[in-house]
């Protein structure tokens, strides 16, 4: 199975990743919705403290159960990310946050 990243990796490690390993990382969520394309880039720790869910949660998980609040859509893309320099300047500002 292919898809717009290539190939799904041999072995089953990109199914262990949690929220915790992304933040361990000191990357940021990418939550996209397929059907609309809004996207929103939130820092893992504070993702999981909004929706009441422990850092050990796996990515795979939560993407099967996200939902657009934008156009009502399911199934959205659930990567990890690290922060461009824009993202940076827009969080030191107060600013920015998807679409």
């Amino acid at each position: 199975m292919a898809s717009w990243h290539g190939p799904l990796p041999k072995d089953d490690g990109w199914r262990q990743v949690t929220l915790a390993s992304i933040a361990a990382l000191g990357q940021r969520l990418w939550l996209r919705c397929n059907a609309c394309g809004r996207d929103l880039s939130p820092e893992p720790k504070i993702f999981a403290a909004e929706h009441g869910l422990p850092l050990h949660t796996p990515l795979q998980i939560i993407a099967r159960r996200l939902v657009c609040t934008h156009c009502g859509a399911g199934g959205r893309l659930i990567a990890g990310r690290s922060r461009t320099r824009s993202e940076t300047n827009s969080a030191r500002r107060g600013t920015g946050g998807g679409r």
